[in-house]
């Protein structure tokens, strides 16, 4: 798996100022909404396959609600209880009793959730079978292209719905780009469509990973001290 790569890495100039050659790409009839039970990727030609963590969502909150939020209500399904802060603004949030977190009712929620205006996206968590690890999507996609791109949406289908963050590396061609609008955007799926056009090299959502603790104590002697 490609690791998420630092933001803020280099800055985006003068880069964006120019426009592509080549046309965009549509592809027809593309569902690009629906988040199924399991999802997947491609990492250097080979899929990484998903699925989802039943009862457990991802969600960002708005600038005004992330330090005031601690516990979000659904009608139909209980509540949702912060668990873990992400970041400044996302939280892992997990459906408490009664309520059973089967597909049905995982997804209901989710729905609802999205229906909230506080929160920016709620997305369903996902593991990788193949490590055990929780997967947290965002409203991030990072791509890399096969030519120096300028401005980078004029290459792109608009109905991708993606709008240009930042640059990781100009020298690479790696660029991140931020869903307009994730509450109805499945990141796989836009992932799957930018793979059909001739510009792009990948593409793979900016997800975050659960970190693994090692079995063992490092023997480092100046681990102390570090940051």
């Amino acid at each position: 798996m490609k690791p998420t790569y630092p933001k803020g890495g280099l800055a985006v100039g003068a880069i964006l100022l120019v426009s592509f050659c080549a046309t965009s790409v549509r592809v027809q009839g593309a569902d690009l909404k629906t988040i199924n039970v399991e999802e997947s990727y491609v990492v250097d030609g080979q899929p990484v396959s998903l699925r989802q963590n039943l009862g457990e969502t991802v969600i960002k909150l708005d600038a005004a609600s992330a330090d005031t939020v601690t516990e979000i209500r659904t009608t139909a399904n209980g509540t949702y209880a912060e668990t873990r802060k992400l970041d400044k603004q996302s939280a892992l949030f997990s459906v408490l009793p009664p309520v059973q977190p089967t597909t049905e009712t995982s997804q209901s929620v989710v729905d609802e959730l999205n229906t909230d205006a506080r929160v920016v996206y709620a997305y369903p968590v996902f593991v990788n079978p193949a490590t055990g690890l929780r997967v947290f999507l965002n409203d991030e996609i990072v791509v890399c292209f096969n030519q120096s791109p300028g401005d980078v949406p004029s290459g792109l289908d608009p109905s991708l719905g993606l709008t240009l963050a930042e640059s990781l590396s100009a020298a690479n061609r790696i660029y991140v780009f931020r869903l307009k609008d994730p509450k109805n955007s499945n990141p796989f799926r836009i992932c799957q469509s930018l793979l059909a056009n001739n510009l792009v090299v990948w593409a793979e959502p900016n997800i975050a990973q659960e970190g693994q603790a090692l079995g063992y104590p490092p023997n480092d002697t100046l681990l102390g001290l570090e940051w």
